[in-house]
């Protein structure tokens, strides 16, 4: 509930300082950009591999032709399978994590290109961290609460450009980012009665993705 409120206050906050400084802005275009790729997620020294998407607007920063500030949303979706000497046990670990926050962004414009750096920072809205054992007689389960979790970090984009109409286009092309995290989680009992204690600390998320957008 915290996550929620947090966010949407932030998101209101941001939303009601752009309507102030960007309006008037014309001549400058508002960047529109979807991703998703493959993701790796170090948490604890364990290397977590999956996918992940990004949704970001980015607007004209006052009368800059190259700054940019912004909303985005991503979501990112990795596990982890710990080798075992035992055959009949198998332990699985499941992260995914919603998240919302604001973005920047700092053009350098060529005829058919955009390469676009993109310092961001986000804030949790929903976490999953799902720890499973599996042997022949039973399953065990453990889910820690996670109470924050923050992302910051650098995207860099090269974005070919499509001209359609006048002041309007077409992005695509790759991307990549790379996130420093913060993580704080509560105590937590497993499916077998056995109790964690909660912790907190740093980790590590690299993404490789496929960027499409539009300019207008």
């Amino acid at each position: 509930m915290i996550n929620i409120i947090f966010s949407v206050v932030l998101i209101f906050f941001s939303f009601n300082a752009l309507s102030q400084d960007f309006s008037g802005s014309s001549g400058n275009s508002v960047d529109v950009l979807a991703s998703g790729g493959y993701t790796v997620i170090t948490i604890q020294n364990s290397q977590y591999i999956g996918y992940s998407a990004v949704a970001k607007v980015l607007f004209p920063f006052s009368s800059s032709k190259d700054a940019s500030i912004g909303l985005g949303v991503k979501y990112d979706n990795a596990s982890y399978s710990p080798s075992t000497t035992n055959g009949q046990v198998t332990y699985t670990h499941q992260y995914d994590s919603l998240m919302v926050g604001i973005d920047l962004g700092y053009k350098f414009n060529f005829s058919w290109l955009l390469v676009l750096l993109n310092p961001y920072i986000y804030y949790s809205l929903y976490d999953t961290w799902l720890q499973t054992t599996d042997t022949p007689t039973y399953q065990q389960t453990y889910s820690p609460y996670i109470i924050h979790n923050v992302n910051y970090g650098m995207g860099l984009h090269f974005l070919f450009k499509i001209a359609l109409d006048s002041g309007t286009g077409i992005y695509f092309g790759p991307s990549a980012f790379y996130s420093g995290g913060y993580i704080v989680y509560q105590n937590a009992t497993d499916s077998k009665g056995n109790k964690y204690s909660g912790g907190e600390g740093s980790y590590s998320l690299y993404s490789a993705n496929f960027t499409i957008g539009m300019y207008f």
